[in-house]
C-alpha cells in the first residue's frame, strides 16, 4: 500500500439538496439539485473510497483515497432527497446540526442576519455590513427590539425548510448516518465570547447525546475559526473539527481538517476534476485560473 496516497483526505461538504431552493439557498450558492447531487455523489464513489467517521479515527485501518461526505444545518431536503440516496447506495455521511433549529424549528442565525438586513427597512442596516459574521446574543437582542413584526414565518420561507427533531431521530436509526455538532445555534464562532461559544458548544453537545450514531466531531458555522476557539475544542476532547476553506487536506492526523463545498456548478465529472484541482493548490494565479474554468 503507498503510503503517501494515505495521508490525504477529501472532505465534501453540502447543504440543501433541492430541485426548488429557497431563496437563501440559492443566493448564497448553498443547493444541490437532485440530479447534480447524484451524478457528484458517483464520481466521488469512482474516484474515491467514500469512509465513515468512525473510520476517520481509526487512520490506520483507511483505504487509500479516502473522501467523506458531509452535510450542515439539517435541511429537509438533505435529508429527503440526499442522505435517502445515499443510503439507498450505502454510502455513510455526517450531518453537523445546531439542535436549537432542529427542536423549536426556528430560522437559523445566519438566515435571520441576512433577512433582517435584506428586507427590514426599520433596522437601517447598512447592505455592506456582514451581519451574519457579526451577530451575537446581544446584538440579536438590540436588533428585535428595533423591530416592528416578528419576521420568523417569512425568514423560513426565505431560508427553506429543515428536518424536524423526529425526522432527525428517524434516520438517526439508520447505521449510515451520523450527527455532529454544529453550535446550539448558528452563530458564527469568532463572534462570541469564550464563554457564550462553550455554552453553545455544551448545550448542542447535550442534545446530540440524545440521538444515535452522534459523534464529537464539530464543525464552525460558516467555516470560520479563531484559535481560541481550537484551544476551547481541545480542551473539551473533541476527535476532529472542520472548516470549510475549500482545499484538501494533506494531513490525516491533523485536528482540524478543511471541507469542499460543492455546489451546483460542478454538473459534470470535467467540472468535478478541476475543483479537486483547485482544492490541492495554494498557487493564487492558478487558483483564479481554474476557478474561471470551473465557471464556464
Amino acid at each position: 500500500m503507498n503510503k503517501s496516497r494515505q495521508k490525504k483526505i477529501a472532505v465534501f461538504l453540502y447543504h440543501d439538496i433541492n430541485d426548488y431552493p429557497s431563496r437563501f439557498c440559492k443566493d448564497y450558492n448553498l443547493n444541490v439539485s437532485i440530479n447534480v447531487f447524484m451524478r457528484q455523489i458517483k464520481w466521488i464513489s469512482t474516484n474515491f473510497n467514500i469512509i465513515s467517521p468512525h473510520q476517520l479515527v481509526n487512520e490506520k485501518n483507511l483505504p487509500e483515497n479516502p473522501a467523506l461526505i458531509t452535510f450542515d444545518d439539517g435541511f429537509f431536503g438533505a435529508y429527503n432527497n440526499g442522505i435517502k440516496f445515499l443510503i439507498k447506495n450505502k454510502i455513510p455521511s455526517l450531518m453537523f446540526l445546531n439542535m436549537a433549529h432542529i427542536i423549536n424549528e426556528s430560522p437559523i442565525i445566519s438566515a435571520k442576519a441576512i433577512f433582517y438586513q435584506k428586507f427590514c427597512d426599520e433596522l437601517q442596516i447598512s447592505k455592506n455590513e456582514m451581519l451574519h459574521l457579526t451577530m451575537n446574543p446581544t446584538k440579536l437582542k438590540e436588533i428585535e427590539k428595533r423591530l416592528r413584526n416578528n419576521y420568523d414565518k417569512e425568514i423560513l420561507s426565505f431560508q427553506g425548510k429543515l428536518a424536524d427533531y423526529k425526522m432527525v431521530k428517524e434516520f438517526a436509526k439508520n447505521k449510515y448516518v451520523y450527527y455532529g455538532n454544529h453550535l446550539f445555534d448558528h452563530w458564527n464562532s469568532p463572534a462570541l465570547s469564550n464563554h457564550d461559544f462553550i455554552d453553545s458548544l455544551k448545550k448542542n453537545e447535550e442534545k446530540l447525546e440524545d440521538i444515535d450514531n452522534s459523534t464529537n466531531f464539530f464543525a464552525f458555522p460558516n467555516g470560520i475559526y479563531t484559535n481560541e476557539n481550537i484551544k476551547t475544542l481541545k480542551k473539551l476532547r473533541f476527535k476532529k473539527i472542520f472548516y470549510s476553506k475549500g482545499k484538501n487536506n494533506f494531513n490525516l492526523n491533523s485536528f482540524i481538517l478543511d471541507r469542499i463545498a460543492l455546489t451546483e456548478l460542478e454538473y459534470n465529472s470535467i467540472k468535478l476534476h478541476i475543483r479537486i484541482l483547485k482544492s490541492k493548490y495554494k498557487n493564487f494565479f492558478l487558483n483564479k485560473f481554474l476557478g474561471i474554468l470551473r465557471r464556464m
